[in-house]
């Protein structure tokens, strides 16, 4: 079963009660991609964060182009892990440079619906996301271009 089917609710899986994770696989990168990950909390050491963004970036054989693309938050709707789908596909088929980073970064708030509570306002979780995915897809660009 995928990630976004195991977890269904905030500290809630698809798991029954008489069953235990045994095993996660995942596929193989290949040298066209690459992923990042990027987090603001209180602290480094505070397990909470404000917003963390996890990216994952392959490019075509000229590394030119963006042939897949995954983009995870902890909070995009609600409060568990989500991914921007829209986002993802609006990446496909794109250059991989810093328009398309730019302009990734405005979609996302557009599929955001946060929420405020003691630890950050709503607008400011929007904005920190939108940096945080601007740096890690940055970040995806220069290890497949090998900067």
């Amino acid at each position: 079963m995928s990630l976004q089917e195991f977890l269904v609710a905030k500290r809630k899986t698809a798991l029954d009660p008489d069953e235990i994770l045994a095993e996660v696989s995942f596929t193989e990168s290949t040298a066209l991609a690459a992923c990042a990950f990027e987090k603001l909390g209180m602290r480094n050491t505070l397990i909470i964060s404000v917003v963390s963004v996890a990216a994952f970036l392959e490019a075509d054989q000229n590394r030119s182009k963006i042939e897949r693309a995954r983009i995870a938050l902890n909070r995009l709707r609600g409060k568990i892990p989500e991914r921007a789908q829209s986002v993802e596909k609006e990446l496909l088929g794109q250059k991989l440079d810093a328009h398309t980073i730019k302009t990734a970064g405005e979609l996302l708030e557009k599929e955001l619906a946060l929420t405020s509570d003691f630890r950050a306002s709503s607008e400011y979780r929007c904005e920190a996301a939108k940096v945080l995915l601007r740096r890690a897809l940055v970040q995806c660009q220069e290890r497949i271009l090998g900067k």
